[in-house]
C-alpha cells in the first residue's frame, strides 16, 4: 500500500455517491476494496450497511482503492463477515462511502440517506 486514501469530491450538480466494491476472500488475505462515484441514474444494484461504528481506539489497516485506511474494529469485522470468497460485492456503507472528514458532503449525504 502506498500511502494513506484520500477521498474524491462528490458532484452534488448530479447527486453523486460512493459505493464500495469489496473484494472477495480469493483476492488476497486483507480486505481489499474499491470506492467509486456512482449517481441514482444509473440503476446499480448494492446492498446498503449503516451500524454503530464502535470504539476509534483500535483500528484496522484495509486498502482502498489501493491505498492504506484505518477503521474501526466493529467495521473491520463487518467487512470480513460481508465479502464473499469469490465475488465481488458491492455494498454502500455510510462510514466509507462518505467523507466523515468533509462537513458539507456528510450533510449532504445525510439527507439523501432514506433514498439509499
Amino acid at each position: 500500500m502506498d500511502s494513506n486514501f484520500v477521498y474524491q469530491p462528490l458532484d452534488e450538480n448530479i447527486a453523486s455517491f460512493r459505493l464500495l466494491t469489496l473484494h472477495p476472500r480469493s483476492h488476497g488475505g486483507g480486505i481489499t476494496c474499491n470506492l467509486a462515484h456512482d449517481t441514482w441514474q444509473n440503476g446499480t444494484k448494492y446492498d446498503a450497511l449503516s451500524y454503530a461504528w464502535g470504539s476509534t481506539l483500535n483500528k484496522k489497516r484495509i486498502q482502498l482503492n489501493g491505498k492504506l485506511l484505518l477503521v474501526t474494529e466493529n467495521l473491520h469485522s463487518a467487512l470480513e463477515h460481508l465479502r464473499g470468497r469469490y465475488q465481488a460485492r458491492t455494498i454502500w456503507i455510510d462510514a466509507l462511502c462518505i467523507d466523515q472528514e468533509n462537513t458539507n458532503e456528510r450533510n449532504h449525504q445525510v439527507q439523501a440517506m432514506g433514498r439509499i
